[in-house]
């Protein structure tokens, strides 16, 4: 609402009310003026009346001839109706008409009531006078009994006209005084107008940034308004700093950060970017890159997709990228990206933080051609040790027995340490080969690695009378490296042989689930305290580590298991507790146009 039509609107509301006032003023005044105006005619009409009502009295009931004459020159002299009424209501005087020709006045109300004995008053329409006429009768008593009425009428004309012009009078001074009221609220809306105007302006500086010159207004309502608008001044400005305070603190830390950091809009569009992220990726920094297209800046295929996966993903996203090198070889980013989000929940965009992790892919490389260099050096002096020790089981020893028990254990140690080394060199041509690309996968059946992989193991499940039972669809099928995949089941097959006791059931089932195609492996071990499922899978790791060396192994087999698994685009799982067996599984994508027949476990350890 304008300020115009508020104070119009103020003008109208007062004009309304002095209107209303003064209504009411003038009702009330009317009406006490009229009652006080119709005592004082009462009164004369009284006196007049007891002036002559002796003489009236003196001539009843006999000299009604006399009386007639009286009434009339009395009224006529004294300006006022005499009318003389007998108790059967017939008319015997009166000062304007005849007697005879005037009919009953019994009905009269103030007739009525004298002839009671009061005196009584009456105001009506006279149809002999055509006029108002305000009347009075009196009784005429003579020892208690009623001779006659005498009624006395004076018209109401004078009355009415002083009514009238003091009404007139009334209202003339309401007018002066809603003329004065319309001009002292004029006054009054024009100082608040102006007031209004100075809350305006300050409010328009306060939205424009400009907060240090208070608000001052004159108006004692508007001051209250003026303190709350000033103190909210204060309190933005305050709120400001503190704001402009801590963007210079991020602006600072966002400058000054190692990683790099990409913020995008929601169209995939650069609003920020740091120096770090310009470093790492080898951008341009005299170009503009904000407004860009992060398609048009980042010539990288894995690293655009990345970014685009954040934008479209409400959970985070994390990947690594290779970035071809220059002089210092080939760069490896971390890539983590996280959803933006406004105030109202909608997506906004999206950060993406590029982590330099080349120093740590390169000591990996370096942990790797370590391990594959010793493995290589070690398996020729392994290989001379055993075959010496053949040759000396062979009967080449001073004393059999003790020298037969010695060389054996020292077979078994050899044995063990080129399976270590033949597990070693198994993950170093993994981890080779995933950089490299990956292995060859193709659309294959799962039954038939499945029975390879029990065929594999059939002479230690013979041996401990462990019976493996195998379910899985015929056209059960998943895009694999079959020789890779059977080495996953046989080694899950060999630890699940390894743990369980004699005479027990391993089984093996295979089914899909969803997205995923799940081959599990349930045996009737020990199992496996919670504690240990995490670290189950690294390399080495045992989770009792002296049971698990008189069981034989190499502690690589399970790292080899998640190796291949990973690299099929997959994850193995456990699931075990102490005392109820384990179950190993492992998740294999389903690939589109690649049927598979659903099903389940269907039995349990």
């Amino acid at each position: 609402m304008s300020q115009v039509r508020l104070l119009r609107r103020l003008l109208l509301v007062q004009l309304l009310a002095a209107l209303l006032f003064l209504t009411l003023l003038l009702g009330f005044l009317s009406r006490t003026w009229s009652a006080a105006q119709g005592r004082l005619v009462q009164e004369d009409l009284e006196v007049r009346a007891r002036l002559v009502v002796d003489t009236i009295r003196s001539m009843l009931p006999e000299a009604a001839g006399r009386l007639q004459a009286f009434v009339r020159d009395t009224g006529q002299a004294a300006d006022t109706r005499l009318t003389v009424v007998a108790p059967d209501g017939t008319v015997l005087a009166d000062t304007w008409e005849a007697p005879e020709r005037m009919e009953s006045h019994a009905d009269r109300e103030e007739v009525a009531r004298a002839l009671a004995g009061q005196v009584a008053f009456a105001r009506r329409y006279s149809f002999t006078l055509h006029t108002e006429v305000v009347y009075l009768a009196m009784p005429l008593t003579r020892d208690g009994q009623v001779l006659a009425v005498l009624r006395a009428a004076r018209p109401a004309l004078p009355l009415d006209h002083d009514l009238t012009a003091v009404r007139l009078v009334f209202l003339i001074a309401g007018l002066a005084f809603m003329l004065l009221v319309a001009a002292a609220t004029l006054l009054a809306t024009r100082r608040l107008r102006r007031s209004l105007r100075t809350l305006e302006e300050g409010a328009a500086r306060f939205a424009a940034g400009d907060l240090a010159l208070p608000l001052s207004v004159v108006e004692e309502e508007l001051q209250g308004l003026a303190a709350a608008m000033n103190r909210m001044a204060q309190e933005l400005a305050g709120r400001i700093r503190a704001a402009l305070r801590e963007k210079n603190e991020l602006e600072a830390l966002f400058a000054s950060m190692l990683e790099g950091v990409i913020v995008l809009d929601q169209e995939g569009r650069i609003q920020r970017v740091n120096d770090a992220a310009i470093r790492l990726l080898g951008l341009d920094s005299r170009r503009s890159l904000v407004g860009r297209q992060v398609l048009e800046v980042i010539r990288h295929r894995q690293l655009e997709r990345l970014a685009g996966e954040t934008l479209t993903r409400d959970s985070p996203v994390a990947g690594e990228v290779t970035l071809p090198g220059g002089p210092g070889g080939d760069r490896f980013l971390a890539v983590h990206g996280v959803h933006l989000l406004d105030e109202d929940g909608l997506p906004r965009g999206g950060l993406v933080v590029l982590h330099d992790v080349s120093h740590i892919r390169r000591l990996e490389t370096v942990r790797r051609d370590f391990v594959a260099n010793v493995s290589h050096e070690l398996k020729t002096p392994i290989t001379s040790i055993k075959g010496f020790v053949e040759t000396l089981l062979a009967g080449a020893m001073e004393e059999p027995e003790n020298g037969r028990r010695f060389l054996e254990i020292v077979g078994r140690q050899a044995d063990r340490l080129s399976d270590i080394v033949d597990d070693l060199l198994v993950l170093a041509r993994l981890e080779a080969d995933a950089e490299a690309g990956g292995f060859t996968l193709a659309p294959h059946p799962l039954a038939p690695v499945l029975e390879a992989a029990q065929a594999a193991v059939s002479l230690r499940t013979a041996e401990k009378g462990i019976t493996v039972e195998t379910d899985c669809p015929p056209d059960l099928a998943a895009r694999i490296n079959p020789p890779l995949l059977e080495q996953v089941v046989v080694n899950l097959l060999d630890n699940a042989v390894k743990y369980s006791g004699n005479d027990t059931t391993i089984w093996m089932e295979a089914y899909a689930s969803g997205e995923e195609v799940v081959i599990a492996v349930i045996d009737q071990g020990p199992g496996i305290a919670a504690e240990h499922l995490p670290r189950l899978f690294e390399r080495f790791y045992r989770a009792e580590k002296a049971r698990s060396r008189k069981k034989g192994g190499t502690g690589l087999g399970l790292a080899i298991v998640r190796h291949i698994v990973t690299a099929h685009g997959g994850q193995v799982k456990v699931q075990s507790a102490p005392g109820r067996g384990s179950v190993f599984s492992v998740h294999l994508p389903r690939v589109a146009g690649i049927e598979a027949a659903p099903a389940g476990p269907a039995t349990g350890a």
